[in-house]
């Protein structure tokens, strides 16, 4: 009996812990204008704050826009800042750009923002075909303040088979290093992508060695979803 009995207050005890532990604390709702909007990624930094990235439709006609989008919360829920940003200096007109990972850096103690996704790139004067870009964008964690932007693309990638992108991103706490894996073009009118590997330092210069890709056999599409630095390097 007395084994029953402390069954069921440990089974009430879970219930109600479970039951607790899944109250929702605070949300928040975002919608640009009104149009398709979507958050791909999050990231939270020492102090509790949270940082998401995404994109927002920024019109639907004549075309669709979509811009890469990044957004800053407290610990409450209050936003402290947002930024939309326009690959190529706003020259990407009418298509698609989207934010797909985000992370966190300390330099010297201050902390910086770092996302990574991909840009629209259509300046047919310099490109045989419109393609999608690798982006990774910095700002500063405090205040918004944009640093610094870079791109990765493939000549001659076909558009509508996708692009450079990156997908996931991580960061090297003793070097300040970015890692960022997604897909590459092949370039020359295919529609073949690689895996990729793209190496940065935190002022923008890639490694000389950047990017690493890879196909598998019988040369299909490729692509990396996820990065990780261990504690030994």
């Amino acid at each position: 009996m007395k084994t029953k009995a402390l069954l069921a207050a440990t089974t009430a005890l879970l219930f109600t812990t479970m039951t607790y532990s899944q109250s929702q604390i605070w949300a928040t709702r975002m919608n640009q204008s009104g149009y398709d909007d979507k958050l791909n990624a999050i990231a939270i930094d020492n102090s509790g704050n949270v940082y998401v990235t995404g994109y927002v439709t920024t019109q639907t006609s004549p075309e669709v826009h979509q811009d890469i989008v990044i957004i800053k919360y407290n610990s409450a829920g209050t936003q402290q800042w947002k930024q939309v940003f326009d690959g190529f200096n706003g020259t990407d007109t009418n298509e698609y750009d989207a934010g797909n990972a985000i992370a966190i850096s300390y330099e010297s103690g201050t902390p910086y923002v770092y996302v990574t996704g991909t840009c629209y790139n259509n300046d047919n004067s310099s490109w045989p075909e419109p393609r999608h870009d690798m982006v990774l964008i910095k700002y500063r964690a405090s205040d918004g303040a944009f640093q610094w932007d870079r791109y990765e693309g493939m000549t001659g990638q076909l558009e509508q088979y996708g692009g450079d992108a990156g997908y996931s991103i991580a960061i090297h706490d003793a070097t300040d290093d970015i890692y960022i894996t997604g897909t590459r073009g092949q370039g020359s009118s295919t529609s073949i992508t690689d895996g990729a590997l793209w190496k940065f330092d935190k002022n923008g210069n890639e490694h000389a060695s950047s990017p690493i890709t890879w196909n598998h056999a019988n040369n299909l599409n490729d692509g990396g979803t996820d990065v990780v630095i261990d504690a030994f390097t």
